[in-house]
């Protein structure tokens, strides 16, 4: 069994800023292929299930608008994936960011700033 969560509508949005949630979470189970032959022999597939995925992931974003189409943004996010070999990965950007297109069916943004990471316990 596989699970994945994501919400990319946890915002709020008045006219001069909108603020957005997104956390994201992954978590996988399964059965090992001991032998890597492919397929589960019968003791393969008797054995307990063990963790194959797991990562948990949550950004937070403030976009100041500045016109219709421009807003300056911060943006701040964490990450755990041991599986990747993060243990805890931080992540930060500053940056302003246009609109050029918003129909229905398209969006087209482009956004230029700055960008920061650090790694915690990564391996």
């Amino acid at each position: 069994p596989k699970g994945e969560v994501q919400c990319s509508h946890c915002s709020r949005r008045s006219q001069l800023q909108r603020i957005r949630a997104t956390p994201t979470g992954v978590f996988g189970r399964g059965r090992v292929d001991g032998d890597g032959s492919g397929s589960l022999d019968a003791s393969e597939r008797a054995a307990d299930l063990v963790t194959t995925a797991g990562r948990a992931a949550l950004d937070l974003r403030c976009d100041r608008y500045v016109g219709e189409r421009s807003s300056i943004y911060g943006l701040v996010a964490g990450l755990i994936d041991p599986f990747a070999g993060y243990d805890a990965r931080t992540h930060e950007q500053l940056g302003v960011s246009r609109g050029f297109v918003a129909t229905k069916t398209t969006t087209l943004v482009g956004e230029l700033g700055f960008d920061g990471g650090g790694d915690a316990g990564a391996h």
